[in-house]
């Protein structure tokens, strides 16, 4: 599917007619829509597509022949190689912009297509990421879905949360058919993510972090040299920047 042809499929999901704006908050329909658009979208393209407790998810393409689904058991018994990880959020701001977070998802999908279309093969893992509550603008807590799978907090540590309403976060996670017992330390599929990029409408910037020593291949746990949020409260960047190695 087309990059234009992607767009005209997300872009009516959560847009007000009355300002052209959105309201894709996190565990509402809206939101929850766009998430399952994204997941149809890799599973189409035959990719790796885990999730974890919170709702983040991650679409691998993997190495060897097939490069995706096929290839999961066995890279989850082996240790999977480092892989790059790309793509944003879904959820917006209220009544926010059309590309801030969306565009990184649909660009990194976009990507893949290129890329197999002119017969690349991957040497490592490819992911493509959609985090939740990026945004942090339902919850009051910016990058809380990559916050708690990179391990720079804890879901019990965030569970007095609550929206304008009221409505507690274990609440609305519920609502939404997620699980509120389990702490999403282990990310989205196995191996470890040595490099990351997120794209948003402000910016598009690779970075690149150093794992910490004694990580594992396919152990499944989340950890950080430097977690999204640890980076934007010690320097200034534009909003969706991302930095960090994380272990998924």
């Amino acid at each position: 599917m087309s990059f234009e042809q992607m767009w005209r499929d997300l872009a009516p999901v959560g847009r007000t007619a009355s300002s052209g704006g959105y309201h894709r908050q996190p565990f509402t329909a809206a939101e929850r829509e766009a998430a399952a658009w994204f997941v149809e979208q890799c599973r189409a393209r035959d990719l790796d597509v885990r999730t974890d407790a919170f709702g983040n998810t991650v679409a691998w393409w993997r190495p060897g022949p097939g490069g995706s689904a096929e290839g999961a058991a066995q890279a989850a018994a082996e240790g999977a190689e480092p892989g790059v990880v790309t793509g944003s959020h879904l959820d917006s701001v209220r009544d926010g912009g059309a590309y801030d977070g969306p565009l990184g998802v649909v660009s990194a999908l976009a990507a893949v297509d290129l890329l197999r279309e002119r017969g690349f093969t991957p040497t490592r893992p490819l992911g493509v990421s959609v985090f939740v509550e990026e945004e942090g603008s339902r919850f009051g807590l910016a990058c809380l879905g990559s916050r708690l799978m990179t391990g720079a907090t804890t879901l019990d540590g965030v569970k007095e949360l609550r929206d304008r309403d009221g409505v507690y976060l274990l609440d609305a996670m519920a609502a939404a058919g997620l699980p509120v017992t389990d702490q999403p330390e282990a990310g989205p599929g196995s191996g470890s993510a040595a490099s990351s990029s997120c794209t948003s409408s402000r910016a598009a910037t690779w970075c690149t972090g150093t794992p910490r020593s004694g990580w594992r291949a396919g152990s499944g746990r989340t950890a950080g040299t430097a977690s999204t949020s640890a980076a934007r409260r010690t320097t200034p960047a534009p909003r969706g920047w991302r930095t960090g190695a994380t272990r998924w």
